[in-house]
């Protein structure tokens, strides 16, 4: 039989602990600073992870008829195997109305296209170091993608309704809403306007504006970042840059109710988090007894809190930049929890562990 006292079973539990917040909280960055520094030239630039929203949606992009967004852009994303969101008025890749990803030189513009997000790879738009003009324009009938004013995609897709679009969705730059798809670089300007425009230098962008209000405009006209806001106007939203990373939708319960990831589960990932809950289960549950003496009581103790802690430290990981709030884990976390503190009801386990049922 095994003897094991209480005392080497508070070691055992506390030891698990330090290893369960070790691996689900690193690097424990929970008020990293959001590096978005204002460049001499009236644009932004982006350290990943970094963030830049809209107060709110402008009303008008619901009825958009046509559409033109330009944007002057340096990236600095190196690594070939990495990939980020521009810009997009999304959540994620499953809660977008659109968004614009960097693909190592080229970019993947995704639009919803009543009702069905539809992908469009533009290959060969960024040049190593070098700055380049983006424009994606919709005339009523085709989207065309231009870089440095010459035509790299022309893709048919009919006249659109964007009336259905969720105008709860955020509209970020270099990242997600939920800030898992980092972007590095630098926006220049930024400009999404309700009609066809084309440019091909900074100074025409000037005119432009000065004739027709963009309904979103990013370009840094003050240096107080954190504070930072364009002034409000019937067109033209705030921009918020906030102090810590924070992105708008990597909030506890938008995180958890997000229902959409369990189209997406890993079975293995899934799996594994039971089991490694059950010594957590199992080692809580034997310590409980030992000091309740309590048959029920003990279970039913060890479930409620291997709930709250699972609870507590997904709440945790939603102030993480790389951490991911998944109601999938709460669940595989009670369930190994469940099934740790169930083993001991066998009654050879018991026996080998010295445990006398308690009526």
């Amino acid at each position: 039989m095994i003897k094991l006292e209480k005392k080497h079973l508070v070691i055992l539990i506390f030891l698990w602990l330090g290893i369960a917040l070790f691996l689900t909280l690193w690097p424990f960055d929970l008020l990293r600073k959001n590096v978005v520094t204002a460049t001499p030239a009236g644009g932004f630039h982006f350290e990943s992870p970094s963030i830049i929203y809209l107060s709110r949606l402008p009303i008008k992009i619901r009825g958009l008829k046509k559409f033109s967004i330009i944007m002057e852009v340096k990236s600095d994303i190196t690594l070939v195997d990495i990939d980020g969101i521009i810009f997009g008025n999304c959540i994620d890749y499953d809660n977008q109305n659109f968004l614009m990803v960097q693909v190592h030189e080229a970019v993947e513009f995704i639009i919803n296209v009543n009702g069905i997000s539809q992908e469009i790879f533009v290959g060969g738009i960024f040049d190593k170091d070098n700055t380049v003009w983006i424009e994606i324009i919709y005339d009523g009938n085709k989207l065309t993608f231009l870089k440095n004013g010459s035509v790299k995609n022309v893709v048919t897709i009919g006249n659109l309704d964007f009336s259905h679009w969720n105008s709860s969705y955020p509209f970020v730059f270099a990242n997600g809403g939920d800030g898992m798809n980092p972007w590095s670089g630098t926006i220049f300007s930024f400009d999404l306007f309700d009609s066809v425009i084309t440019i091909s230098n900074r100074q025409q962008l000037e005119m432009i504006r000065d004739q027709v209000s963009p309904l979103i405009s990013l370009s840094a006209h003050q240096e107080r970042i954190g504070q930072y806001k364009l002034q409000e106007d019937v067109s033209t939203p705030s921009i918020v840059i906030p102090t810590r990373f924070n992105p708008p939708g990597k909030s506890l319960l938008i995180s958890l109710f997000n229902f959409t990831e369990w189209r997406h589960i890993s079975y293995i990932d899934f799996f594994l988090n039971i089991l490694f809950f059950i010594p957590f289960g199992l080692l809580l549950r034997l310590l409980l007894e030992k000091f309740t003496n309590r048959y029920y009581l003990s279970f039913f103790i060890t479930i409620m809190t291997g709930l709250f802690l699972t609870i507590t430290i997904e709440t945790l990981q939603s102030f993480l930049p790389v951490r991911y709030t998944s109601i999938l884990d709460v669940l595989s976390n009670t369930l190994g929890t469940i099934a740790g503190a169930m083993i001991i009801t066998f009654s050879w386990v018991r026996q080998l562990l010295n445990l006398q049922r308690q009526k």
